[in-house]
């Protein structure tokens, strides 16, 4: 859950992520599974996919408007809560 919200911070702040070392490892591991874990992990996805996004973005001068830009659109806030309450469940499941 550290890694969700240290990003989304960095998000709403237009801070640049280097990388999202947690995330990374985790969707590839085989209990990462909405039926393995008896819980839907789509918005967990979808929040990191749009956490890639982010990171993706070229950070050279002139561009921190088209960032702005994309985060007042994203739908962020959203997608991260709804993210965070999967993870809850996950880690309520343990």
């Amino acid at each position: 859950m550290n890694e969700a919200n240290l990003t989304y911070e960095h998000i709403i702040k237009i801070k640049k992520i280097d990388e999202t070392v947690v995330y990374d490892q985790i969707k590839i591991e085989w209990w990462f599974e909405s039926d393995y874990l008896n819980i839907n992990t789509e918005a967990i996805i979808n929040y990191f996919e749009l956490v890639s996004i982010f990171k993706n973005y070229s950070w050279k001068r002139g561009s921190g408007h088209q960032i702005e830009e994309w985060v007042k659109k994203s739908n962020i806030e959203s997608v991260y809560r709804a993210a965070i309450s999967e993870i809850s469940l996950i880690i309520k499941r343990d």
